[in-house]
């Protein structure tokens, strides 16, 4: 009855093939679009993104567009014309797109590097998220190592300018992540569809980075068991707090890390040592969550049950009455998380009573952590008996954590 972690892969996680498709014909039309641009003699459009490097979860599809401009002489002209080259594609794109069929775009934003925009796929009306940034070529491909040095050397020199020379080597990035096998990229696509459902707070770069060091201490293998792997990357963010993650593609990171003064955990960019993939910002400083679900996603493999490795890996999927009793079981499991996390009373305020009616067709812009459950067709009797038995199941989870929260710490807490 349980489910393989093959078929929730392609079940859940994988982009379905249809939108793919779409979604190459559509940024292939954007391509397109910019190389004709009348002001700018562009070399070429480089992608990357989850889409342009193959790690695209189902839901979460993003692409960046480097576009490498001839018109100026190094960074500096960069810089200063960065502002004008930024408006010139808005306005170009808005104007052209108009012309085009099947292809929507709506701008969101922009940043000092960067124009924002969304791009709707014919086939599904799905929207993506694209990130267009100009930038130069600066890179030998003859030697591109030390070319590559010579760019830090300047990036250490000019401060004000590292920024506009990150965007410039982001092809290297990619290419660090795009060229892994198959199996690595499903991988990576698991941990970062959990990392979306149990809002763990990783990025999705420092997922990415995360896997492959452990895939190259595994030796690089172009095939492997998925379960020990998920072991040992969860074994990791167990640990997150005391990580250091480096590679020696490009640079030697023991200077950058010594120059710096990197203190663990650092995630060190293959391709800008100036870069920390850590996610200082965004946890301040706080590392607890992270390690928890670490601690937790490392017990399910433990445990060597699918069953409950996909439940940790998601807290509802699919549709029909096995997917609903499956999501009880998930919301039981991260009950019994919350109160392992806080006091007892603390989780049961936060504890909600679910609808225990089939939920209707229309998707709602819930965040990835809502539970949901499709509409199966059967009495409403069976959704009752499902819903006793789950709130049943609760007061015996919880009564159980109550007791054992009185005599002593979980084991895992003190890791």
């Amino acid at each position: 009855m349980g489910e393989t972690l093959e078929k929730f892969l392609d079940r859940m996680v994988r982009p379905n093939t249809n939108y793919l498709n779409s979604c190459k014909e559509v940024i292939d039309t954007v391509v397109r679009l910019i190389h004709k641009h009348p002001s700018y003699n562009i070399k070429e459009v480089i992608k990357g993104g989850s889409l342009g490097k193959g790690t695209g979860v189902r839901g979460h599809s993003d692409v960046d567009l480097l576009v490498v401009v001839n018109n100026f002489r190094n960074i500096d002209d960069l810089r200063e014309n960065m502002p004008r080259i930024i408006s010139c594609f808005q306005d170009y794109l808005l104007a052209v797109v108009k012309r085009e069929t099947g292809i929507r775009i709506q701008i969101t934003g922009q940043t000092p590097f960067t124009l924002q925009f969304k791009v709707c796929c014919a086939v599904d009306k799905d929207w993506f998220d694209v990130d267009l940034l100009p930038v130069i070529d600066v890179i030998d491909p003859s030697n591109v190592r030390r070319s590559l040095q010579i760019v830090y050397d300047r990036m250490e020199e000019e401060y004000y300018n590292r920024e506009y020379y990150a965007k410039c080597v982001a092809r290297q990035q990619i290419e660090f992540v795009k060229f892994v096998p198959a199996r690595v990229k499903d991988l990576i696509r698991l941990i970062k569809y959990w990392n979306y459902n149990e809002n763990v707070g990783l990025s999705s770069f420092c997922i990415e980075l995360l896997v492959i060091q452990i895939w190259k201490q595994k030796g690089s293998p172009n095939n492997f068991k998925m379960a020990p792997m998920i072991h040992d990357v969860a074994d990791l963010i167990a640990f997150f707090e005391e990580t250091t993650i480096t590679f020696n593609n490009y640079y030697s990171p023991d200077y950058y890390v010594t120059k710096n003064g990197l203190k663990p955990p650092t995630f060190l960019d293959p391709a800008n040592p100036f870069h920390d993939a850590a996610p200082h910002n965004r946890v301040k400083g706080d590392y607890s969550r992270i390690h928890h679900r670490g601690r937790s996603l490392r017990g399910s493999c433990e445990a060597q049950t699918g069953s409950r490795l996909i439940d940790d890996l998601v807290c509802s999927s699919g549709s029909g009455e096995y997917s609903h009793i499956k999501s009880k079981r998930g919301q039981l499991l991260q009950l019994e998380r919350d109160i392992k996390e806080k006091e007892y009373e603390d989780a049961v305020s936060n504890v909600k009573c679910p609808n225990l009616s089939p939920s209707s067709d229309e998707d709602d812009d819930d965040d990835s952590n809502s539970v949901k459950t499709a509409t199966t067709g059967k009495s409403s009797g069976l959704w009752t008996a499902l819903g006793v038995g789950a709130v049943l199941a609760g007061g015996l989870l919880a009564g159980y954590a109550v007791k054992k929260l009185t005599t002593k710490r979980d084991e895992s807490d003190s890791d």
